[in-house]
């Protein structure tokens, strides 16, 4: 039987890669897509089935594999022939069967699994997505001299920045190339140590594309979008307070709430004051996490949030002791008791607050 000669690796990210490796006359019998980038990982998965299947014969031509696998049914799948479709798509999806002590599958069906690979045929593209992986087993090994390998690593400044575009585009909007990069490089999903990925950064370019007024997403836009715009004003309120300028920080609440509507809707008040507690949550928890001099990249991870909100909380509140920041988070949470038990007006009781901070 003869097989499709293997396609050349080279240093060109994944994402672009695969589009023309499934263009190509050159299809691998082995795909295993891997790496920190989940959501590029799972974008290859649909990519890929969308350039094999036939959506007539997506049922015969197309077996699922997830958890509690079974190499010999994973074996049984790949030995069947497509029906109308290029090839026939066999995909394991999500495994652990290439780490260290995998828990999908026993290690001796592993083993068979990996011995098998030599032997799958053309006519079966077999789709390995994973997490991590061990590239001394045996299995890693086979799948690299048998087929292709693709790390999704997250993309560099300027794939990140055409890759966004594109996003924005899909969304029928537009930025600057100068907007774009600058919030790449604010977000923090180019930092080494973030936590923050592809799925983050989507979400926040569709906030943003929500956000904008016309079709151009200005930097503005991009700001907001990575705390809100109701959020950014109550970090504000507490960056001009915590700075010793309390005027400014009243001047900003009386233009994000009114206080006429404000007396008429308390509940306006509350949920304003709801964001502050947010934000000093954040400050406090920053603190107990990294100190005053802490890596707010590495915050951010244990935290699971936005590094650049991170950075600018931990900034904020550097000239306020970690004491001093408990008592101003316990002081936001009296006011709505105090405010419920009929003691003070809620607008005047946040306008005290932030007096005295």
């Amino acid at each position: 039987m003869a097989y499709a000669s293997k396609p050349k690796q080279n240093t060109e990210h994944p994402f672009r890669t695969i589009v023309k490796l499934m263009d190509s006359d050159a299809l691998p019998r082995v795909l295993l897509c891997h790496g920190h980038e989940e959501f590029l990982v799972n974008w290859a998965e649909k990519y890929v089935k969308s350039k094999l299947i036939e959506p007539a014969s997506e049922v015969l031509d197309c077996s699922m594999f997830s958890e509690d696998l079974d190499p010999y049914s994973i074996i049984a799948a790949c030995e069947t022939l497509p029906v109308l479709s290029k090839r026939k798509l066999v995909v394991v999806r999500g495994t652990d069967i290439f780490t260290q002590q995998p828990k999908d599958m026993k290690a001796e069906g592993v083993q068979v699994l990996a011995d098998y690979l030599s032997s799958v045929p053309d006519t079966t593209l077999l789709l390995f997505t994973a997490d991590k992986v061990n590239k001394t087993k045996a299995l890693y090994k086979n799948a690299l001299k048998t087929g292709v390998v693709y790390d999704f690593c997250p993309l560099d400044r300027t794939t990140l920045a055409g890759w966004i575009a594109k996003q924005l585009q899909s969304l029928g909007k537009n930025a600057s190339r100068d907007d774009i990069l600058q919030y790449a490089d604010r977000c923090g999903y180019l930092e080494k140590e973030s936590g923050y990925t592809l799925y983050h950064v989507k979400n926040d370019v569709a906030k943003a594309a929500a956000f904008a007024d016309g079709q151009t997403v200005t930097a503005k836009d991009f700001e907001v979008c990575m705390q809100g715009e109701e959020e950014t004003d109550a970090f504000a309120i507490l960056d001009a307070a915590f700075s010793g300028q309390k005027g400014r920080a009243l001047t900003i609440l009386h233009n994000s709430v009114d206080a006429e509507q404000a007396s008429k809707q308390d509940g306006v008040v509350l949920r304003f004051l709801g964001l502050l507690c947010s934000q000093l949550e954040i400050m406090v928890e920053a603190r107990e996490r990294g100190g005053r001099d802490g890596d707010p990249y590495g915050v951010a991870s244990e935290m699971g949030a936005n590094p650049y909100r991170i950075k600018k909380a931990m900034q904020a509140s550097y000239k306020k002791k970690y004491s001093e920041l408990k008592e101003s988070l316990a002081a936001a949470y009296d006011i709505e008791k105090n405010y419920k038990s009929g003691q003070i007006d809620a607008y005047l009781a946040l306008e005290l607050f932030i007096a005295g901070l």
